[in-house]
C-alpha cells in the first residue's frame, strides 16, 4: 500500500564504519610545514585557542585600564593619534563656479585643542552647588506632612516647590524613593507622578 510505502526507509542504515568528517581528518593528520609542526596528531585546536584567549585577556588585566577622567582623555588622544587619517582632497565644484578642491585635514585643529585642556580647578570651579541631602530632607518633610493626615500617596504636583524648584524638589523624590523612603508611581509616560508610603 501506498502508506506502507512511505512509513519504510528509502535509505539503508549506515554501517557502523563510516568515512571521517573533513574536521576529524584535520585532526588525524601528522604534523606537517603548513601547521608549523607543532602540532601533535589529534591535538584540539579549540583547546590552543582557548589558552590563547585567556593569554590575552591576562595581559589586557595586566595592563590596566584607566582609572581617573584625566587618564582616559589621555588615552583616549593617544589612540586617536595612532589611527592617524590622512588629508583628503574633494572636489566640492557643483558645475561651471571652478571652486576647485577642498582639503580636509582632520589634525588640523589638535595643536589648539591640546593647549586648550582644562585644569581640574577649570572643571570644579564651573561646577554648581548641589545640596542633595537638603532636597531630600525637604522632600521627606513635606510628604510626612501628608501622610501624617492619613494619605497613603501623595501627588507630586502637590509638594513640587518642596526643595526649591521642580527639579531639584524631583531629584530629591528620586533619592528619597533610591533610600526606601517613598515609592514613585507614574500611570503614563508623562502622566502624573505619585509617591506612595512605603509600606512596611
Amino acid at each position: 500500500m501506498k502508506g506502507d510505502a512511505l512509513l519504510e526507509d528509502d535509505e539503508p542504515e549506515e554501517p557502523a564504519e563510516s568515512e571521517p568528517e573533513p574536521w576529524e581528518v584535520e585532526l588525524g593528520r601528522e604534523p606537517g610545514p603548513a601547521t608549523g609542526g607543532g602540532e601533535a596528531v589529534g591535538e584540539d585546536p579549540i583547546a590552543g585557542l582557548e589558552a590563547e584567549m585567556e593569554r590575552r585577556l591576562d595581559r589586557k588585566r595586566a595592563r590596566g585600564t584607566p582609572e581617573t577622567l584625566d587618564e582616559l582623555v589621555r588615552e583616549l588622544r593617544e589612540a586617536e593619534r595612532t589611527t592617524y587619517k590622512e588629508s583628503r582632497e574633494y572636489d566640492t565644484d557643483p558645475g561651471d563656479y571652478r571652486r576647485g578642491t577642498q582639503t580636509l585635514d582632520y589634525r588640523l585643529d589638535d595643536e589648539a585643542r591640546a593647549t586648550g585642556e582644562p585644569d581640574e580647578a577649570a572643571v570644579t570651579d564651573t561646577a554648581h552647588g548641589e545640596d542633595v541631602e537638603a532636597a531630600v530632607d525637604d522632600v521627606r518633610a513635606a510628604v510626612e506632612e501628608r501622610f501624617a493626615t492619613g494619605r497613603e500617596e501623595v501627588l507630586f504636583s502637590e509638594v513640587h516647590d518642596a526643595a526649591g524648584s521642580r527639579v531639584e524638589t524631583y531629584l530629591g523624590a528620586l533619592f528619597l524613593s533610591h533610600r526606601g523612603g517613598v515609592d514613585l508611581e507614574q500611570d503614563a509616560l508623562f502622566g502624573d507622578l505619585w509617591l506612595r508610603r512605603v509600606e512596611e
